[in-house]
């Protein structure tokens, strides 16, 4: 089975500064990650990349590349032609360099999904009927809320899209019971790096099923440093 997964790179650089050298994130064990879109945020958009993975050796561009040719926003990802793959437990090199003259926050998602296998579906019947689920919080300056939504226990649920709005900027990451809570991102992804809105959802890279009567946890951390009122509406159909 294919499950939806994210991996994320954030760096903080200070005026022309570039990564340390060999920084770098690891792909879970015994877990290959095929990436199919690139998106991000950052304090200020000018930057450059350069990416290497350990499994093949090779850099994923010739040359380093500047941001705004290489990573989408939140509505408007880059989709790779096709997919890039990583193997299991191999390491993911980066190097950033800023070229913005000032520090510079860089926020990068890789999304795409990974393979499980002996993973059951059947649950899934042929019937599809539109259906979504909302999550709504408050949060004060820079609080951390870690709460769960449960899906109707008579109604298995697809989740296909994400969208939302917010007073200020957040982060969040998502996991469900049926993966004993494994986190569906390596850490939390930024909002203006992922969530869409109704004109332009954010579609997953591949679609994340729940059975009906499990749960969804979600952990949200506020980054606007001020009070923040946020809805998150997950966007999919009922399968029964």
């Amino acid at each position: 089975m294919k499950r939806f997964k994210q991996y994320v790179i954030e760096t903080t650089l200070v005026a022309s500064a570039t990564t340390p050298a060999n920084s770098n994130i690891k792909i879970d064990l015994g877990r290959d990650f095929y990436c199919t879109e690139i998106s991000g945020n950052a304090t200020s958009a000018s930057y450059t990349l350069r990416l290497r993975d350990s499994g093949t050796r090779n850099f994923w561009f010739d040359s380093v590349v500047n941001s705004a040719n290489m990573v989408g926003i939140n509505t408007l990802p880059l989709k790779l032609p096709v997919p890039k793959s990583l193997k299991g437990d191999s390491t993911l090199f980066y190097e950033i360099t800023d070229t913005s003259v000032a520090g510079n926050t860089v926020h990068i998602v890789l999304s795409g999904y990974e393979i499980v296998p002996d993973v059951d579906l059947s649950y899934l019947g042929p019937t599809r009927d539109f259906m979504a689920y909302v999550i709504d919080a408050t949060l004060a300056a820079s609080q951390v809320l870690e709460t769960n939504i449960k899906i109707d226990k008579s109604k298995n649920f697809v989740i296909t899209h994400i969208v939302g709005n917010s007073t200020g900027a957040y982060s969040f990451q998502l996991s469900d019971s049926a993966s004993g809570y494994t986190a569906f991102s390596n850490d939390k992804v930024r909002s203006a790096a992922f969530v869409g809105t109704a004109q332009f959802p954010r579609e997953l890279a591949s679609p994340i099923p729940m059975r009906g009567n499990s749960v969804l946890k979600y952990n949200l951390t506020d980054l606007s440093v001020g009070a923040n009122t946020i809805q998150i509406v997950l966007i999919g159909y009922v399968a029964e």
